[in-house]
């Protein structure tokens, strides 16, 4: 939405207060972090905010690396785009626009570079388990209607709509295997941060579009005139999530029709600060926040 953005790795800014159901569990997935006009103001935030939870705190606390390297020794990986998700030829530009840039301060940049995984396994272990958080907030009866619709599904039906209704409602002999799964690919991550520092992907497909409040099943998301699955435009923020990495978002300027484009830049767990970092050399370059025109 044109501002810079973190999400934080996974439970290292306390959700307690955040929920209004006044939940004091960590949820599965979901972080809460700051969105700023600046990169500089990000770090602040999260040097505020990053803190154990009261349960924690007699025994954990958090020293956040910061980015020790100058951009001209990074190591830098590039996923512009993806057959599963595929990126409008804008948003393309704004990734490589940001990696030409990292590439001139002496960074290499790699556009072949991936975690040893598929990237269609990670989406579906990502959908999975965010399916099941998502409704482990239900309310009841809502919770037992998916149930029965679950229930009632034939075996072999693979829709899209059966594939959500049984996630939806998993029960926790197989929610386990799915959590094994991103174990793996969060292992992945760890052995691909070996080699290198940052990886530079889009946060969505396209910049933004008309809602559609048409049924889930039916909906579709144009990507430079040819339709795709709705949700598939999750991928790029589902990467990060679902291994519970760190990812600051940076803006590149509008599109052709005024709107804004941002990048993602996803680090190492705990790398917090190294991704807000780069963010605000990257914003020392130009990319950054610039008022929308009916707000100079």
């Amino acid at each position: 939405c044109g501002v810079f953005g973190h999400k934080p790795s996974w439970n290292i800014v306390p959700m307690r207060g955040h929920s209004l159901r006044a939940t004091r569990t960590p949820v599965d997935i979901s972080v809460v972090g700051p969105l700023a006009r600046s990169a500089t103001d990000l770090e602040l935030v999260m040097r505020l905010v990053t803190e154990p939870d009261e349960l924690d705190a007699a025994g954990v606390s958090f020293n956040l690396p910061v980015l020790t390297k100058p951009v001209s020794a990074l190591r830098v990986g590039v996923w512009s785009s993806d057959d599963l998700c595929p990126s409008s030829a804008e948003v393309r530009a704004r990734v490589d626009a940001v990696a030409l840039v990292l590439a001139a301060a002496g960074a290499q940049v790699d556009a072949a570079a991936r975690p040893a995984f598929e990237a269609a396994r990670s989406h579906a272990v990502y959908a999975g388990l965010l399916q099941a958080a998502l409704a482990s907030r239900m309310p009841k009866a809502a919770f037992d209607r998916l149930v029965a619709q679950a229930g009632a599904l034939a075996a072999d039906d693979s829709s899209e709509r059966a594939r959500v209704l049984r996630a939806q409602t998993l029960r926790l002999h197989d929610w386990a295997p799915l959590n094994e799964a991103r174990a793996g690919l969060r292992w992945a991550w760890h052995d691909f941060f070996k080699g290198f520092d940052f990886m530079i992907t889009p946060i969505m497909p396209t910049s933004a579009f008309l809602h559609d409040h048409g049924n889930f099943g039916g909906r579709r998301i144009q990507i430079d005139g040819q339709a795709f699955a709705y949700f598939s435009q999750t991928f790029w923020a589902g990467l990060a999530g679902v291994a519970m990495l760190p990812a600051t978002i940076v803006p590149t300027g509008p599109d052709a029709n005024g709107l804004p484009i941002g990048v993602q830049i996803i680090g190492p767990m705990m790398g917090d600060l190294q991704t807000i970092q780069l963010a605000q050399f990257l914003e020392r370059q130009g990319f950054a926040f610039t008022p929308p025109p009916a707000c100079r």
